[in-house]
């Protein structure tokens, strides 16, 4: 993953966080924000990068004002599982999807935050139907509980929105 992030960092002029998400290449965003994570504290540690992830979790939960059955849904978590029984686990444990989904989530909040000028806007874009074309007529939460891949369909929307 680095590699792939050292490669990108080599080519572009402007090597911005935003630049990374731009790619549209995981492997450069996470390498972007893994390298900051080093570069600010190199002894990071797993548990602690698992810590971040909670609260980012849990903020997101928060903003979208989630359930239960749709904070496991969404976040890909076992039935019966909650973030925070994610804390007693290794990082290296967790269902990958539930390691993606946090961090496209946390994307996903970001962009229509962006969009809409404003973070609780934002976060409340996501529960209201609207008319996108990937929507069609429900809202985006839906969309991303919904189907399989929906949490990338919103994110490639959102990005579309933003970025052009």
């Amino acid at each position: 993953m680095l590699a792939r992030f050292d490669a990108w960092l080599a080519q572009v002029q402007d090597a911005t966080r935003d630049a990374a998400f731009a790619s549209g290449d995981r492997a450069i965003a996470i390498g972007f924000v893994l390298r900051q994570a080093r570069e600010a504290d190199a002894g990071i540690t797993a548990s602690e990068l698992a810590e971040m992830l909670v609260l980012a979790a849990r903020s997101i939960r928060r903003g979208l004002d989630l359930d239960d059955d749709e904070t496991q849904r969404l976040f890909g978590l076992d039935p019966g599982s909650t973030l925070d029984a994610l804390r007693a686990v290794p990082i290296t444990q967790w269902p990958l999807l539930t390691v993606e989904r946090v961090i496209i989530l946390m994307e996903n909040v970001t962009l229509a935050a962006t969009l809409l000028s404003n973070v609780e806007r934002g976060c409340a874009w996501f529960r209201k139907p609207n008319s996108a074309s990937i929507t069609a007529g429900r809202s985006a939460l839906a969309v991303m509980l919904e189907e399989q891949d929906g949490v990338r369909k919103v994110r490639d929307y959102l990005r579309s929105e933003v970025w052009g």
